[in-house]
């Protein structure tokens, strides 16, 4: 019964389009904006734009997309990659698609302000993925996983709970402080 419950949660938790607009916030999801700097600011040697607070001119996120199901994570490649700025769902900051192994690397230019923003991760048979970094991009990260759910799978736990498909589902890591995965 544990499980089922925890399940219902889960499939009634928000709604499938990415939030936007004033007051919009985003949920915590596994984009580390811990990393190592780069850019191209010459003027302190450290591809820091010393009047933007350290944040570089440019940024890399990337990461990879996985389908789960019950067991088992399986890379997907041919997954379309899109970063988007929470103030602008229609406009992708950058795009990349994934490789064989479901790998995916983008750039963005910052022009030394962090980005507030998400990614969606989008390939036919499955369920379009939102990645909500716990803060706005504001430095490299290589760990932006897009869990991804096959619709047929997305069905069969809608059924199974009798929750609505325009109400969307939410698949959560929990992370620490130091973004690591909170055991349970």
């Amino acid at each position: 019964m544990t499980n089922r419950l925890l399940l219902a949660l889960v499939l009634v938790g928000c709604s499938a389009p990415a939030p936007s607009g004033p007051g919009a916030e985003p949920a915590d999801a596994g984009v580390n904006t811990g990393g190592s700097n780069t850019g191209s600011d010459p003027t302190d040697g450290s591809g820091s734009n010393p009047s933007s607070g350290g944040i570089p001119d440019t940024i890399t996120i990337s990461g990879q997309a996985i389908v789960q199901d019950q067991t088992t994570e399986t890379p997907q490649s041919g997954v379309a990659i899109a970063v988007y700025a929470s103030s602008d769902d229609s406009t992708a900051l950058a795009t990349a698609t994934t490789d064989g192994s479901g790998n995916y690397s983008v750039t963005l230019t910052t022009n030394g302000q962090a980005i507030d923003g998400y990614i969606k991760a989008t390939k036919s048979g499955l369920v379009d993925t939102y990645v909500y970094p716990p803060a706005p991009m504001a430095s490299d990260s290589s760990t932006a996983t897009a869990s991804m759910i096959s619709t047929s799978n997305y069905s069969e736990l809608v059924g199974i709970e009798g929750a609505s498909t325009s109400k969307g589902m939410i698949i959560l890591d929990v992370l620490d402080s130091t973004l690591s995965p909170v055991q349970a």
